[in-house]
């Protein structure tokens, strides 16, 4: 109640009460307590809240605010498609149509709970689509896959896996890096 009254999400509420109600249930099995007293407690319910789009002005302002981000096209991508990130990093140059502006989602980058990355099938049959380009974002991808072969040529070592937004090595990129670094 008192992590209610000083404000905090009912989400963190939640996992707070879920941490507290394993560790107790662990007491519980070793016999250090009879039960388990978070077991029966009323937690907030989980609010769930609408996404807000950003609107025009705001899109203009965040993409000028980009422009010399290394992940600038990413973002502008992005913003222009509705890609989830997850369909943003998988993404493969093969998946751009460059004659017809089309831009085909055909997968999706993961990664499991040791790090590593798999690519794998959209969730849902709707999610594998092709999505039309605008003029001024295929002028930014043709000027990234230039970026990006001089990038290649430059580096020491380069795992090139074919995807149109990888780190400086080849590598898939990592939404949290993106996120806390460049967002």
């Amino acid at each position: 109640n008192s992590m209610v009254a000083r404000g905090l999400s009912s989400r963190t509420v939640r996992y707070t009460h879920t941490v507290l109600k394993n560790a107790l249930e662990q007491a519980v099995k070793w016999q250090m307590l009879r039960q388990n007293p978070a077991q029966h407690v009323d937690l907030p319910r989980q609010k769930k809240q609408e996404m807000r789009a950003m609107s025009p002005a705001e899109v203009r302002r965040f993409l000028e605010a980009a422009v010399y981000n290394r992940w600038r096209v990413l973002f502008e991508v992005m913003i222009t498609t509705g890609l989830r990130p997850g369909e943003a990093f998988g993404l493969k140059w093969q998946d751009i149509d460059f004659k017809t502006g089309r831009l085909y989602v055909q997968r999706t980058l993961t990664r499991e709970r040791n790090g590593k990355w798999k690519l794998e099938e959209p969730k849902t049959p709707r999610s594998r689509r092709s999505i039309p380009l605008p003029k001024g974002v295929l002028r930014s991808l043709r000027e990234h896959k230039k970026e990006q072969a001089e990038e290649k040529l430059a580096a020491e070592y380069y795992s090139d896996h074919g995807f149109v937004f990888a780190t400086s090595t080849g590598e898939p990129l990592e939404i949290r890096n993106v996120v806390n670094r460049h967002f």
